[in-house]
């Protein structure tokens, strides 16, 4: 009891608390781009390393062919295969759609509908 009540008093000691707010100070000082996907800073688990292959996935292995569609299934189901060749987790669903409908609009100048029929299924799918 008596460790637990140092421990308590050296937890709230100045020195610990002006460290605390050092840090807090200097992560709060990062603005939305210090971890963009185009920055050089990444965290260990966070969105932006697949951000940045998104884009790479994006620009250099889908190509716009006429008369063709890919559905966001498709390519969901795609860029998961890409992670495996690179040894990554593979992102949700939801997410891989929020990285990839504007990659794709500055890419292709086109957006993503919600009425194209999948060919395989015969469902309305997004695409």
């Amino acid at each position: 009891m008596i460790a637990l009540a140092i421990w308590f008093l050296e937890f709230r000691s100045d020195k610990i608390i002006r460290a605390v707010i050092h840090r807090a100070k200097s992560t709060l000082a990062a603005d939305h781009t210090f971890f963009s996907p185009e920055s050089k800073h990444a965290r260990l688990k966070g969105v932006e390393v697949h951000e940045r292959l998104a884009k790479v996935f994006v620009e250099q292995i889908l190509e716009r062919q006429p008369g063709e569609v890919l559905t966001l299934t498709n390519a969901y189901l795609v860029f998961i295969e890409f992670l495996k060749q690179k040894s990554m987790v593979p992102v949700k669903r939801s997410i891989f759609k929020g990285m990839f409908t504007p990659l794709i609009r500055d890419a292709f100048n086109l957006g993503l509908r919600n009425d194209v029929i999948d060919q395989a299924t015969n469902h309305q799918t997004a695409g």
